[in-house]
């Protein structure tokens, strides 16, 4: 009887762990909508520094300082 008992636990427990292990296709998945979700944030950064360029040729302190206020709220969410 406590042979059983034991067995049936540790199948319980053993159906617990392989739930818990994410399944290679998840992990997967996870690994590119990261890798798209750096892509697009660099993407972003670099068009942010290009309009920031482009204020400072144009001698446009406000619409520099925006996107410069812009940039530091994207670094400071990544970080």
């Amino acid at each position: 009887m406590e042979i059983n008992r034991r067995k049936y636990k540790l199948r319980r427990d053993l159906k617990k762990k392989i739930k818990q292990q994410p399944s290679e296709e998840v992990v997967q998945g996870l690994y590119a909508q990261l890798f798209l979700e750096h892509c697009l944030l660099h993407f972003k950064k670099q068009q942010l520094e290009k309009k920031m360029d482009e204020a400072l040729d144009r001698v446009d302190k406000e619409a520099f300082m925006a996107l410069s206020n812009e940039y530091k709220l994207m670094y400071h969410q990544t970080n």
